[in-house]
């Protein structure tokens, strides 16, 4: 039973680093949201918009 619980936390982390690395190339959105980029154009120079998820 203990080997069940250990073999449990184990797939968990690994599943929350997945999780975690997905979110961090998905610009900031979960992975299975798409990141939209706004307010941002060609004559703005410092304005690098916002990223919503959609």
């Amino acid at each position: 039973m203990r080997k069940i619980v250990i073999a449990i936390a184990i797939a968990g982390a690994m599943a929350l680093v997945l999780l975690a690395a997905g979110t961090a190339q998905n610009h900031g959105c979960l992975p299975w949201k798409t990141a939209v980029t706004t307010g941002s154009g060609v004559f703005s120079e410092n304005d690098r918009g916002r990223t919503i998820c959609r």
